[in-house]
């Protein structure tokens, strides 16, 4: 690998694909079963590619180029659910203390959101038994998609396909009970 970080750092940009090529595929077993948002795999294997790229300079050439990918394929990582959740759960308390003020002023409730609740139970109630369980153990279990894979001996990949499937499924279900999501 030394020969083709040479021939990048000389300007030779194609001979990144190697690098993509070697990398990539243990990069997406690694995010996918810790992301459950195909889309935010993807994101991150282009962010961190572009890391990697950038920062071939920095490469000492005597540790394994593959530690060293995987340090910046974990780094990013951690750095995105950081960011994420930490945004995720800033906008959840504000929304809960909007809502709790106006429930308060109001004294009453949301009718829609019990609807919601009411039809995506009814949705999961006409999955199929396989994907029933996929949804209990992901989302009321809290297993993880690596966990699920390697109970169910496949790939986690598969595993992912599947949840993302069946999410398009769930909400196409609801939104033909006349609830947009």
């Amino acid at each position: 690998m030394n020969d083709v970080v040479k021939k990048i750092l000389a300007g030779d940009k194609e001979a990144f694909r190697e690098i993509v090529q070697s990398f990539g595929p243990s990069m997406r077993v690694y995010l996918s079963g810790r992301l459950s948002d195909r889309l935010a795999v993807d994101d991150l294997m282009q962010e961190i590619f572009v890391a990697v790229y950038w920062n071939l300079s920095s490469y000492d050439g005597v540790s394994d180029l593959g530690v060293w990918v995987r340090a910046i394929t974990r780094n990013k990582l951690m750095s995105y659910l950081r960011s994420h959740y930490s945004l995720k759960n800033t906008v959840n308390s504000k929304k809960v203390m909007i809502e709790e003020a106006l429930l308060q002023e109001l004294d009453t409730y949301n009718p829609n959101e019990g609807q919601v609740i009411e039809k995506l139970q009814d949705c999961i109630t006409a999955q199929k038994d396989a994907s029933k369980e996929l949804i209990k153990a992901r989302y009321f279990e809290n297993e993880s998609v690596i966990g699920m894979a390697e109970r169910l001996e496949t790939t986690v990949s598969a595993i992912s396909s599947e949840l993302y499937r069946i999410r398009k499924q769930l909400k196409t279900c609801v939104e033909q009970r006349g609830i947009n999501l």
